[in-house]
């Protein structure tokens, strides 16, 4: 028995022997395969998409309760030095007013009789007949004085054979005035510069053309050769 023991334990001594290096390099191996399972499992842990800062994991099995929302994140508040916020609160804009035409004085005051009618035609009761207009007629009593609506030069004074004894001035921009079926007796000559305000002539009734009206002014606006509305540029009441 002694020997059978004795036997054993000599030949398992002299087996480690022999294969005692291939037992060693088998069990680096095996440490070697466990450690690159360790690590290898935890980089891929650690590499893994984290998503959204803001998106909430949730388990199928978990209940509404039990879910942490994350915060909001809070937003940037203006700096009180820094630009200042428009106020956009409806009604608060200020809308800048177009500046207005300044309306110049009428050359007499009256009641427009005959308006101004250049693409239309209007009844002229002289003649009896459709016709345009090119001015605009303020009644007045025959004598009134009729005044030059702004500054400027008597370029003529002349009988028309339409509107009878009239005066033209010249103004800056282009712009003429014309003044027609006065009486004779014009104070102002050609050459003469006048202001705004200043006496013309006075309301008579020499127009042919429009004899069958009432004592009025016949008064003209032109533009660079061209008619306008007087009403465009001289208030009438």
């Amino acid at each position: 028995m002694h020997k059978s023991k004795g036997s054993f334990k000599t030949k398992a001594l002299g087996f480690l022997k022999k294969n005692g290096v291939f037992f060693v390099l088998g069990a680096c191996f095996v440490l070697l395969a466990l450690a690159t399972l360790l690590f290898g499992s935890s980089g891929e842990h650690d590499n893994a998409p984290t998503g959204d800062a803001n998106e909430v994991l949730q388990d199928p099995n978990q209940h509404l309760d039990d879910i942490i929302m994350p915060s909001p994140t809070p937003s940037a508040q203006p700096s009180p030095l820094g630009t200042p916020v428009p106020d956009i609160t409806p009604g608060a804009a200020t809308i800048t007013p177009k500046p207005s035409v300044q309306l110049l004085t009428p050359p007499v005051d009256g009641e427009v009789i005959w308006d101004y009618a250049m693409d239309e035609l209007i009844y002229s009761k002289t003649l009896k007949h459709w016709t345009t207009h090119r001015g605009i007629d303020i009644a007045a009593d025959a004598g009134t004085p009729v005044k030059c609506v702004m500054n400027g030069t008597v370029t003529d004074v002349y009988r028309d054979d339409d509107f009878g004894v009239s005066v033209k001035v010249e103004h800056s921009g282009g712009i003429v005035t014309v003044y027609s079926n006065l009486e004779d007796n014009v104070p102002v000559k050609k050459g003469a510069a006048v202001n705004a305000g200043d006496t013309l002539g006075y309301v008579g009734a020499t127009a042919i053309s429009e004899c069958g009206e009432a004592p009025h002014l016949h008064f003209e606006y032109i533009v660079d050769g061209e008619h306008k509305n007087p009403r465009d540029y001289v208030f009438f009441s």
